[in-house]
Order: C-alpha cells, then structure tokens, then sequence
C-alpha cells in the first residue's frame, strides 16, 4: 500500500544549504508489498517543486495513491517513465535541494542548520555529490559502474520553471483514469490511452473499452451491409498489481501450516435488533449492516482468547515468536472494481458498533473512489473477509502473514428451522441478490423460456392431450406483441367429456388410501421446491409479470407449502373421532369424498392459489374440472404436468383451458356438480353463486354444492399517531405496490393521522419514486406490467378521470405506457372525502387513495371514529391492517373493526399471509372465508358418515320402567363381634369391616340365586371407606351372571358412576336404579353402616324379597347395633 508519505515539518529556523541532488526513496509501506507500478508523473525534470507538492501517482496491489515531494527544490532525474514498476526503498526521483532548508531536512541530509562550519558538517558539493551516489547506489544494490554520472545542470529561469510547472498541471488536468492491468493493455496493443473513450465510473477506461478502440482501428471501412465476423482468440495479458499481490499472498498462504474451521451462528436476534435501530435511524448513513456487529463480536472473543489477535515472527526458523497485539485492528475486505482490498479499521475495542459502521462506510468509500491512503491498510491484527456481501456461502480465506488467524463471514439468509418434535418453524428463502447461483439459473430458466414460447397448451379430455382449431394467445404482459404460450379452447362438448372422464376416474381414486393420495401431492411439492423451481419461476415472471421475489414466494415456496401442509390438515380432519364408545359399542367417523365432482376456476395472479384450487379437493379424493386462467396459462400448465409427474392419475384433474362462459355453462349444467373451488372477482363470484342457486331451485343436481370462494378486497391501513412512521411507510408502499397491487390483499386505501401527514407524505412519495419500472427480467426492477390489456384500459382509465375530479390531488405517479408493455406507474392520490369512490372501489392496481384525518384536537375520538368510517366505507372484508405502538391503540382497532377483516394484521402490510402461520380468507363482499391453508378449507371438500358397531345382543324388548317396582329397605347394623367391640369401645379395624363387606355379597348372592324372578339386586351403603367401596364393588363384578350393584350416597355422583362403571363391564342386565337413592340420608356416625336393598322383579315378591336378604343378614350371626 503506497500513499503520500510526505511528513509535515513545522518550519523552523534555515540556513542556506550548498545546491545538493537529493535521491527521494520510495518507502517501504508494509504489510508484505515491496512494489508499486508508476501511473502518471506530474512533474518533469527541470520543475521546481515545494514540499507536498504532488510528484507521481503510483498504484499498489491495494490502492492507487499520490506521492508528495518532502522538500523544496528542483526535479533533477525521473528513475522510472510511466508504467514501470518501482521497488519500494529505491530512488524514485532525484530532487536538487537549494536554498533555505529547514532544520529537520538538514537532519535527514546528515547535516547541521547553524550555516556555520565544524568538522563535522563541512563538506564540499563534489562531497555531496559523492555521498548521494552511494546512497544511490546502496539503495538500489547494484555496483557503482551501473550507476549514471549525474548529469549537472544550471539553474532553469523562472520562466522556465513556471511553463514546466504549468505543463504539468496540464497534464494532470487531462490525466485518464485506468487501472494498471489496463494502462498494460494500451501499451501491448500499441493505443493511446488518451484517444479511449472510458465507459466506467467517472469515465474509467475498461478492458473493454480498449479492445473496442483497438479493434475499431485495425478493421478497414466495411460496405455498410457487410456483417463482420466475431474472433475467439485467446489473449495474454499481465497481471495487474491487484492481482499480482492476490497470487503472491495466495501462493504464500499455501506454505502456511493452517487448517479451516467452519460452522454457523444464529443470527436471528441480531437481525431483529437491526431492524428496531434502523427503523429509527433518520438517514441512509446511521443504518447498520451485520458487520460491525460481528467485528465487535470477534473483538470480544479476543479478551478471551488473545492469542488469535497476536503475529508470528519467524525471521529466526528455530526460535519464532510470538507479539501479542495490544490493540484490535482488523482489515475488511472491500470489492472494489480494481480488486479486493483490506483497509484497516482500527482500535475496535475501543468503537462502539455505530462508530464501528461508520468507520466501515469511510473506508468503503474511500476504497472504492481510489482515495485510499498508506495508513488506511497499516497496523492490522486480523482480517475479515466478509465474502458474504457478495453472495458467498462456506468460504476458506486467505490468511495472510504475519497474523495467525482470518475470519471468512459467508451470507446471512434464512435456512429451515425445526423444533423439538421436528416440526418445520421456519423455511429457508432464497433472495436471488446479484452473483448468486440462483439468480443465474433463475435467469437462465427465464432465457430458454423466451426461446421456448409460444408454448402449445393444450386441453386433457380423457387423459390425453387435445389441441383444437380455437387457439388463443397469452401474450407477455411486459412485450404483448409477443405470446408466451397459445392455448386450446374446449368445446361444451370437450367440457361433458372431461367431466364424464373424471367420474370414470372417482371410484378408483377415492378408494386409494389416504398414504398413497398424499405421497403424490408430497412428491410434487419436492418437485416445485427442487427440479422445478427455476421454470414454474420464469413462468410466473414472465406470464405474469412478477419480479423474482414474488415469484419465488408464489410459485415456488407457497405452492409446495399448500402441497405439504394440506397433507398435514387433512390428517387433522381425519383424526377428529367420537370422544367415547360406550360399552359393546365402537363409534367412528368416515370423511368421503364428495358425491359428484369438483370444478376449479382459478386466477392469474397467483400460480400456488391456481395448483392449490384443484389439488386440495383431490387430496380428498375428489375429480376435479379445473379451468385455469387465460392470463396465467404457460405456469398452469407446468403445475399440471408436476402433478402428473408426482403420480397423480391422469384422470382424476381435468386440464380444461376455454372461454369461461361456456365452461361453466357446461359444468353448472351437470346433474353430479359437487362443488365450486373458485377465486376471481366478486361479480362474477356472486353470478356463479346465483346459478347455483337456481338450479338448486330446480333440483337440478343430486345434492346441495358446495361453493368455496375468495374474492376481491379493499384492503386499508389504519396510521394512529404512536405509530413508527418509517415502519407504516415502507409497509404501506410494498402492500400496495408489490406485484403491481395485483393481489387480493393489496393495501388500496389508508388512513394517516394529520399529526404524523407532514412527515409521512414525502416518505411515501420518495419511496414510490425509487420503484423501478420496467420487465422483470432486469432483476432491479420492482414494479412489472400490469396483466392485460383490459387491466390497462381500466387503470389507465381511472388515472385520467382522476385528473378532472377536484377531491383527488395525485402526490406521485399518475402515469401509464402501453406502447410495449402494461405499465401503470405506482399511483397516489390524497382526498378530503373519506367516502370517496376511490375508497370504495377495488381497482386491482397500483393504486393507492390515501385519507387525513384530523387528531389534532381530541386523538382518542378521532381514532374512534376513524375506525368507523373504515368499517362502513367499503362491502368487502378481507385484510386491514393498523400501525400502532400504543397497545390499547391496537386491542382499539381489533375491537371496532372485528368483522371488516378476515386477515388482520399489526404493524405489517394487509399483504403477505403464509401457509401454515396465517390461514387466509375473507367475509363480506371478499368470499367465504374458508381459510385457504386450514383445516377447515380441507373439511369442505368431504362428506361425514357417522358409524356405529354395537358388539353385544340384546334380549328385551321392554324398559325397565315397564316392568319393574322398587322399594328399598333401610336397617343399621353390623355382625355380632363388631357390635361387640363398639359396645367395648374397641375401634373397628380394616379387617372388621371388610368381613361384614363379604358376609353381606354371600347373602345377596345367595338370595338372587333362590329367586329366578329376581334380576339384580341394588346394595346402597354410606360411610364406608373407599377403598372397601372400591374393592368390594369390584368383587362382584366377578358373577356375569347376576348383578350385585353398590351405590355410595356419601358423594353426590356416586350413583351415576357407579352406573358408568357397571355398564362399562358388560355384566349390567335389565334393572333401574331410582333417584330416590340421592335423597336417603348419610348415617350420623361413621362406625354405623346403612344397607338399602332393591330388588327388580315382580309386584308382589319384591318386597318380600328385600326384607328376606336383610333378614337372612341380621340372622346370620348379625347384632342389631
């Protein structure tokens, strides 16, 4: 690295210093460059020159700087011509000092300052003379006879001076800009570099403009219509300083025992808290990129771990050592267009992560305008490669001597996230920057496309392709002198075919199991996301005229996310079952297909919602009828044939293109409609829905269909005043101006708080005015064509009534160019109306209305009211969205416009919902709000049969209730030996009680067995522990014959338990347990024991019956306590 190296002497005190030729070495920068090539001298020899006056500029590996005189004095000899290279420590200009010197230089000439003489300072000028020559000699290492005899020349006149002088301004007025690769070019195809007119920055001469000039001189004056013919010839040209360091340090690095350590940090709190700082910062220059942040990380670790901030020296092989750095300076890489440069941002343990980024855009800046200084690249203790910045993943740098340690940053982007139960949480996005892989495919994919199209599509009637003689065209929406694909147009009688074809179809394909259904719509989702993705994207960018961010999140990510996750909430639909099955029984759900078939009209705008609308009712196990949209034909076209790929049957989705009034004449006509997937405009939607109606009215068709259907929004942006203006502007631009406002979810009409108008409305303007326009192919654009020409007619249309209506002013865009393509410039208008036409009307475009409502004087009830105006303005209800920091300000807005949005969204644009995290649809005007990406929208698609199996027989015809009478008989009592021990006042053990538990089933049993007429006898006890309850209850399940039933009246859901548990058993019979059993009393004591009986049978033995069970108990050793 070769800056000025001039120092700046205070001038003190001269003397007058005898005429001495001074040779100027180059000095010796460091950091491992030991050459410079010269690039432009400003002086020639006879000039005089003052200290800092500029002599040469010279262009190291690293940056092309000027070089300052050190002293005064007159240009004796130039050691090197222009685009030599200069050895650092040699002459690099002799210099004829004269005159008063100041006392520094007479220090850096070995001498004294005082004028007078003493032994040792005095010295003649053949002295001086002869001193330079050494010097001279001993800086360049050669032998004395290599060495010119300095030539002595008179002092020029000041005339003479001056013109020289002039001349070289002149020449440094006029100088060109070029690297030293290129300046090596000139002179090896024999051009002057100053007739090359450069087309790079500030008029930089390129390689190619080189070429071009030379080519231009050698080819003769060709007959205009004479072709010339393109060579392949391989060339051979020097390295440039830039790279010729990068092969040394590279080829060095190589002899450098190292090894590479890669792994992956999270990133993911950084990045939020970037976006929180930078949404605050005022300008350009205060946001914050990564790198400070992991600068200031690696700044950190070294407090830890000093040893990777140290430098190895091995100038002595057996004994290297070790200087540890006191201070972190690191080198950042920077591109620049003459190379990879490693500026220096220094002493990193003392910055904060602000000072630190903007020490990083000063050195960045520098580096790229060439304004780079020696001291900008000195000092290093560690370098960072950031070849992130460039779209770089793994990356193994360079390391460079005599640091021990480099950090290569490869780019941050978002990758698949899983939990702990391996549920995907997060997917990886693609962001297509310039120099990534994927944009090269990307591109590439939108290339063989173009040479491609037309496309032929054709109709599937059958299971085979159909072309017919009805052909029509979807031209490119950015060049609609041009198609993308032409189409075939089915006839009614095509229609009836398609539809008796996909009938043939159902019964096999219903019947395949779920597994099997699903694997295909999985494979296909494979498919999209890998083998596909570039084509289906190009379709899309090109057929639809989306940029390559829309595209991807559309037909790439969204399209296999609804294929996947559908999967997923099918299998949640098949899940639901009965909560229980009674005894005997076993209950379950069966989710069927639907009886008939499903018709899908599909839109242009998104090709995931267009592969989404037949292949949801299929996974599901219906046919489907699908009628893609004529403006989206070529990426429809290739989502079916994935679909085929996947493995789906040819049958079981019917690729039917044609004009959409007889389609659906046709379809709606059919006895076994089922049901209507459909997304499109609300008018049309309610049409539809009306000749179902009335075919239904008819009974026309075998059931009642289905209708699914999202429609059309207008969609708002409610600002309250605590919002982050930066935040609603930038949210409100992209909801409505990506894609062209061509989604149903398109922010048309905002509200903003006139106490935040004046600083919002020229944020909105000058990020409108950065959208460019044109095909989407230039990846840099961000506004496309509008989709076709009726589109245009009716955008454009609305932009010239707007120009004669006195309630709307346009603040920016308002115009339009269909010459080539459908291009609406990204408009908005301000209004004073808040019932404006344009508030109510959806225009599906890149139009925004925007009103101001006054909060000045009471905020609260102006938001209030605001709230109410948005909810009564507009028929439609699909996204709103509101901005807010103030959190009542919020729970406020969810509040009053709880029915004006099925999407609802805070501090982010009323665009954008996700499969999977945001379930989409709308009510109103804006369709049936199924939820696209739900469970629910899975459910519509099938029909529930409930199904019970009973494994047990019965034998009565009669309740109960019909045959039975029941008393109950109440007596205390325990066995003798107990009533013994309470009279003893001895406490009844475990064991006591427990015997008078199986002395009590003996008898029973032993009644129901003598008494045929007796069906089950009802045993009610109360204060005995549970678990004698327990165990004794069980005891008697052990007859399946007869029944011995406890019920504990201590509890209040003691009885029916106990019937639960009984008839979980299977051992109940014909008996009724009467609620009176509830209202007998507990005992008063807990060593007393009440035994109730009923007994079921007939009238007059019942009681009898009782009385004998208790009596058989009392008599058998029993005392009456």
């Amino acid at each position: 690295m070769v800056g000025s190296i001039s120092r700046h002497i205070p001038y003190v005190r001269t003397c007058q210093w005898p005429g001495i030729v001074k040779p100027f070495l180059l000095a010796d920068i460091g950091e491992g460059i030991t050459e410079v090539q010269l690039i432009q001298w400003f002086v020639q020899p006879g000039a005089r020159v003052e200290q800092f006056d500029k002599l040469c500029e010279v262009q190291s590996d690293k940056a092309s700087v000027e070089i300052t005189s050190p002293f005064d004095g007159v240009i004796k000899k130039l050691h090197y011509d222009q685009d030599d290279v200069a050895k650092t420590g040699k002459p690099l200009v002799d210099i004829d000092i004269e005159g008063d010197i100041s006392d520094s230089d007479a220090k850096n000439l070995g001498g004294d300052s005082s004028g007078g003489e003493s032994a040792n300072s005095s010295f003649d000028s053949s002295d001086a003379e002869e001193s330079v020559r050494e010097q001279q000699i001993e800086a360049e290492g050669v032998t004395q006879e290599d060495v010119a005899e300095p030539s002595v020349t008179a002092k020029s006149s000041d005339t003479q001076t001056a013109s020289t002088q002039r001349d070289g301004q002149q020449q440094w007025d006029k100088r060109t800009l070029a690297t030293p690769a290129v300046r090596h070019l000139t002179k090896e195809l024999k051009v002057d570099i100053a007739d090359i007119k450069g087309t790079g920055k500030d008029g930089r001469v390129l390689k190619e403009d080189v070429h071009r000039h030379a080519n231009e001189q050698k080819q003769p004056q060709a007959p205009q219509q004479t072709k010339s013919i393109s060579t392949h010839e391989d060339r051979r040209v020097p390295l440039s300083p830039v790279q010729n360091q990068m092969f040394k340090t590279m080829t060095k690095s190589l002899n450098i025992p190292h090894f590479l350590y890669s792994c992956t940090a999270n990133m993911g709190n950084i990045t939020s808290l970037r976006k929180t700082l930078n949404a605050s910062a005022t300008s350009k220059e205060q946001k914050l990129t990564h790198l400070p942040f992991v600068l200031k990380a690696v700044s950190l670790a070294f407090q830890h771990h000093p040893l990777l901030n140290a430098s190895l020296h091995t100038q002595d092989p057996k004994k290297p050592e070790l200087t540890y750095r006191g201070s972190h300076n690191f080198g950042v890489a920077v591109d620049t267009p003459s190379g990879l440069l490693v500026p220096v941002v220094k002493n990193v343990q003392d910055l904060s992560i602000v000072e630190i980024s903007q020490q990083l855009k000063q050195l960045s800046e520098k580096a790229r305008s060439g304004k780079l200084a020696p001291g900008d690249f000195s000092g290093g203790s560690f370098t960072v490669s950031n070849i992130g910045n460039i779209g770089g993943g793994v990356v193994s740098p360079v390391i460079s001597e005599p640091q021990v340690g480099i950090l290569g940053v490869g780019r941050s982007k978002l990758v698949p996230a899983f939990d702990e139960n391996e549920v995907l949480i997060r997917r990886e996005e693609k962001h297509y920057e310039k120099g990534s892989a994927d944009r090269e495919k990307l591109a590439a994919a939108m290339k063989s496309l173009r040479q491609r199209s037309p496309l032929e599509v054709p109709i599937v009637v059958n299971g085979k392709e159909t072309k017919t003689a009805n052909v029509s065209q979807q031209p490119f929406p950015m060049s609609h002198k041009d198609s993308i694909a032409s189409w075939s147009s089915a006839s009614a009688s095509d229609v009836s075919a398609s539809i008796d074809s996909a009938l043939k179809a159902k019964a096999s394909w219903e019947s395949l199991p779920f597994a099997d259904r699903a694997a295909v719509f999985l494979k296909a989702a494979d498919l999209v996301s890998g083998k596909y993705r570039y084509d289906i994207m190009a379709a899309t960018m090109l057929g639809q005229g989306k940029n390559a961010w829309q595209a991807e999140i559309d037909s790439a990510a969204e399209l296999c996310d609804f294929f996947r996750f559908n999967v997923k909430y099918a299998q949640e639909l098949y899940g639901h079952q009965p909560v229980h099955n009674s005894p005997g029984v076993w209950n379950r759900v069966e989710y069927r297909p639907l009886e008939g078939f499903v018709y899908a009209i599909t839109p242009f705008n998104f090709t995931a919602i267009a592969g989404n609308l037949p292949a949801a009712p299929a996974l599901m196990g219906n046919v489907v009828v699908w009628k893609p949209s004529p403006s989206a034909m070529a990426s429809n076209w290739l989502v079916y044939q994935i679909l085929l790929e996947a493995g789906l049957p040819k049958d079981v989705i019917q690729f039917v293109p044609g004009d959409a009034v007889e389609v659906t004449k046709t379809v709606l006509s059919h006895k076994q409609f089922a049901a209507l997937h459909y997304t499109g405009s609300t008018a049309v939607f309610r049409s539809l829905y009306g000749q179902i109606a009335n075919n239904v009215a008819e009974g026309k068709y075998q059931g009642y269909p289905r209708i699914i259907g999202e429609t059309g929004g207008k969609n708002f942006h409610l600002i309250h005043h605590s919002a982050n203006v930066e935040n609603a502007v930038i949210n409100t631009v992209r909801g409505a101006f990506e894609y062209q406002g061509q989604k149903c979810s398109a922010t048309s009409r905002a509200y903003w708080p006139k106490s935040l108008w004046d600083q919002a409305k020229p944020m909105l303007i000058e990020e409108t005015q950065k959208l460019k326009i044109g095909s989407p192919e230039s990846f840099d654009n961000f506004i496309g064509p509008v989709i076709h020409k009726g589109s245009f007619d009716k955008l454009s249309g609305a932009i010239d009534e707007a120009k004669n209506d006195s309630e709307l002013d346009c603040i920016v865009g308002g115009k339009y160019d269909g010459s080539e393509g459908y291009f609406i410039h990204p408009t908005i208008y301000e209004t004073k109306n808040p019932m404006h036409p344009n508030m109510q009307k959806e225009f599906f475009g890149p139009i925004l209305t925007v009103y101001v409502y006054d909060d000045t004087k009471n905020p609260e009830q102006a938001y209030h009211d605001i709230c109410k105006t948005i909810d009564e303005t507009s028929d439609y209800a699909l996204t709103g969205a509101i901005f807010a920091q103030d959190r009542m300000a919020l729970r406020t807005a969810e509040e009053n416009l709880r029915n004006s949005a099925g999407n609802f969204y805070l501090n982010c644009k009323s665009t954008g919902a996700v499969v999977g995290q945001q379930p989409f649809g709308g009510a109103r005007a804006s369709g049936t709000n199924d939820k696209a990406g739900s469970t629910n929208l899975q459910s519509r698609f099938v029909s529930m049969r409930a199904i019970k199996e009973q494994f047990v027989n019965d034998t009565s015809v009669l309740y109960p209730s019909n045959i039975v009478h029941l008393y109950s008989v109440g007596i205390a009592f325990h066995t003798a030996e107990n009533v013994k021990k309470m009279r003893e006042g001895t406490p009844l053990t475990d064991a006591d009680r427990w015997d008078w538990l199986i002395l009590l089933r003996e008898e029973a049993l032993k009644t129901l067995a003598a008494s045929p007429d007796l069906e089950g006898v009802v045993v009610t006890c109360s204060a005995l522990k549970r678990k004698y309850r327990d165990v004794f209850r069980l005891a008697t399940y052990h007859n399946p014959d007869v029944l011995v039933h406890f019920v504990f009246l201590n509890a209040s859901e003691s009885l029916l338990m106990d019937r639960v548990r009984a008839r979980q058993n299977h051992y109940m019979k014909d008996y009724m347990v009467r609620s009176q059993f509830e209202s007998l009393e507990a005992p008063q004591k807990d060593e007393t024991d009440v035994l109730s009986v009923e007994a079921s049978g007939t009238s007059v033995e019942v009681q009898e019956l009782a009385l004998a069970v208790v009596n058989k108990v009392v008599d058998s050793d029993a005392g009456i306590a």
